[in-house]
């Protein structure tokens, strides 16, 4: 059996959080298989991402991830909270997956995601800072739908 190199192990720490983090969105998959009628669709989109094949199995239909609101990179704490991440859809041929769309800020596809009011509540709740930074590209794009909080909108 080929062991790791020390480089490549994770703290035991590190691997108590994957484990978490796992067990959190497996939760969260099975839940939304229950809710939608044996399909995940892209939380962003509504793209069927996945189908049920057995009672707590399903099969990928189109690439697609769990994609965390508030980047893991900045807010580890909230990497297991299951109101931080949801089922989105990746790129795949001509699609444009909501996952890219949300790492990569492109405000001109997020002001139409359906979930939009749920980031922006989360992203309200666990920093204002990204929240104002979500605000100023979606007035970018066109959307005046949300106000900064914190300071005055003199534009």
């Amino acid at each position: 059996m080929k062991r790791k190199s020390p480089l490549n192990r994770l703290s035991k720490k590190r691997s108590a959080e994957k484990k978490t983090y796992k067990e959190a969105w497996t939760k969260q998959d099975l839940r939304t298989l229950e809710d939608n009628e044996g399909v995940i669709p892209c939380s962003s989109c509504g793209v069927t991402v996945a189908v049920r094949t057995h009672a707590r199995e399903y099969k990928t239909v189109i690439p697609w991830g769990h994609s965390h609101n508030m980047s893991v990179k900045h807010y580890q704490d909230l990497e297991s909270d299951p109101n931080n991440f949801k089922p989105r859809c990746q790129d795949f041929g001509f699609h444009k997956g909501c996952h890219e769309a949300l790492d990569y800020p492109d405000f001109s596809r997020i002001k139409n995601f359906i979930d939009l009011d749920q980031i922006m509540e989360y992203r309200k709740e666990h920093s204002i800072e990204e929240y104002n930074k979500f605000v100023s590209g979606l007035k970018a794009a066109g959307c005046d739908d949300y106000d900064y909080i914190g300071h005055e909108d003199n534009c």
